[in-house]
């Protein structure tokens, strides 16, 4: 009917919502009742005229999580907003609150399924199952693709033209050694084999981006270090091709 948008939502503030209203005529009532229970919500007959039991329709919502949540696993409570017929076929509005385990290793676009609380069954029919579709929230320390990570990794001048050894947070909230070769440039990318979203058999890699930060030149002192720099490489032309 006008003004009603279907559908359940997730989000990792722990909140779900089914969004809906009804106002109209018997015809937009039996488009609400199908759009709402499925086609076949009015349940079929026996040839004897007995309504056949019809299991209810699976829902799909999507659940935003943290990247962290990946590694570790969570819990989330969320609230649905539905709808269901009560005893007399009216359509009436029903809260729910569920309390999910988000298990370790999930990625982004994997499906997570609650039996049963989806839309409900008819004639004694069992429910239909809640499907919540993972999306990570946006984050710019993070990209990920599949199950692979990429992170920035700020990195000096002097760093990354001699090399360094320097101390890593991973997205698991690790604290690691790295080493960043000699001659390295911005965009070089460092493989930590394993330590992408984890996985029994094939976990993801996280890739360190480097991206070099240049100090400011503010005190004379600083100052003058820049000008002994570009003065020790006379020939050298970043703009050149």
């Amino acid at each position: 009917p006008p003004g009603w948008n279907p559908g359940y939502g997730a989000g990792g503030n722990d909140r779900g919502q089914f969004h809906g209203s009804f106002n109209g005529n018997e015809q937009d009532f039996s488009e609400f009742f199908e759009r709402m229970f499925g086609r076949h919500g009015r349940g079929a007959t026996h040839p004897g005229g007995a309504a056949a039991p019809m299991r209810g329709e699976d829902r799909h919502a999507a659940i935003e999580l943290e990247l962290q949540d990946a590694y570790h696993g969570a819990e989330r409570q969320i609230s649905l907003q539905n709808a269901r017929l009560d005893a007399e076929g009216r359509v009436v509005p029903e809260t729910r609150t569920l309390q999910i385990n988000i298990p370790k290793g999930v990625k982004e676009g994997q499906l997570i399924r609650l039996a049963g609380h989806g839309g409900p069954g008819f004639n004694g029919g069992p429910a239909g199952d809640l499907l919540l579709e993972v999306r990570f929230r946006p984050d710019p320390r993070w990209q990920v693709d599949g199950r692979d990570v990429t992170q920035r990794l700020h990195v000096a001048p002097w760093e990354a033209a001699l090399g360094a050894s320097v101390r890593v947070t991973t997205p698991d909230g690790a604290t690691v050694e790295v080493t960043v070769p000699a001659g390295s440039g911005e965009g070089r990318k460092l493989r930590l084999k394993g330590r992408g979203i984890p996985a029994a058999k094939a976990p993801g890699d996280l890739y360190l981006r480097l991206e070099i930060a240049l100090p400011g030149a503010v005190t004379p002192e600083q100052k003058q270090a820049w000008a002994h720099l570009a003065q020790s490489y006379p020939g050298f032309n970043p703009r050149a091709a």
